[in-house]
């Protein structure tokens, strides 16, 4: 993956992240269109810009005794992104208080068209307790700005 550009804007109540990157020939299939199981790769990119501006990275995550497991996905591809084609891709966080759900969305850069859009949810897990949460821990709070 080649990422161009980074823009993210982490003003409540708007959560959003979005790099502009290309496929590698390694993340295509033989027709040189980007393989369905890579697509979480590039959603994962834009949710780590997202989190690292809210200085939130995994890191800092293992640090306040949390971390964020992917509980569930979702996708629906809508047109081909080709081998070094430019796309912008989005992540939005659009739910925090029980659990985060970040939406995705995959632009084509030449054109805007929407190639893809998915989602993750994600659930607080208490590291010391080794047990889930289902509130939002107060550090993350404070880190959307709303502690």
């Amino acid at each position: 993956m080649h990422i161009y550009q980074s823009t993210v804007s982490t003003e409540a109540p708007l959560w959003k992240s979005e790099i502009v990157c290309a496929p590698s020939f390694n993340e295509t299939d033989p027709m040189g269109v980007v393989w369905h199981g890579n697509y979480f790769r590039f959603f994962e990119s834009a949710r780590e810009a997202l989190f690292e501006a809210l200085d939130y990275g995994y890191k800092e995550m293992n640090r306040t005794g949390y971390i964020w497991p992917v509980v569930e996905t979702k996708i629906k591809y809508r047109l081909p992104w080709m081998l070094e084609e430019k796309a912008s891709v989005i992540a939005t966080i659009t739910e925090y208080e029980n659990r985060l759900r970040i939406k995705y969305e995959i632009r084509r850069e030449r054109d805007g068209k929407l190639l893809t859009v998915g989602e993750t949810v994600h659930m607080a897990f208490d590291l010391e307790n080794k047990s889930a949460l289902f509130e939002t821990p107060e550090v993350f709070r404070k880190k959307l700005g709303l502690g």
